[in-house]
């Protein structure tokens, strides 16, 4: 499994929380950002994303993997990326 962020558009807000909460394990971190884990690889989630998004809106995927931080968010979010983004 992997775990992506997405930053978007914040005119998108509302139909990316409808997708990422039925079609992903996820987890809000801001308005306009989203942990998501998936087996997609990123072809294929920059694909099904494109579906969604207009392709000349702001869409960001990265992948996390390796060391990063954190600080801020609250306690919820904090567990689930660690429960999801173990090295």
């Amino acid at each position: 499994m992997t775990v992506y962020m997405v930053h978007h558009a914040p005119e998108y807000a509302e139909i990316l929380a409808r997708h990422f909460e039925q079609e992903y394990e996820s987890i809000r971190i801001s308005d306009t950002a989203w942990f998501i884990a998936t087996e997609m690889d990123m072809d294929e989630l920059d694909e099904r994303l494109a579906d969604v998004v207009d392709d000349t809106e702001l869409l960001v995927i990265i992948e996390i993997s390796g060391d990063f931080s954190m600080q801020g968010l609250p306690e919820e979010q904090m567990v689930w990326i660690d429960e999801h983004c173990e090295p």
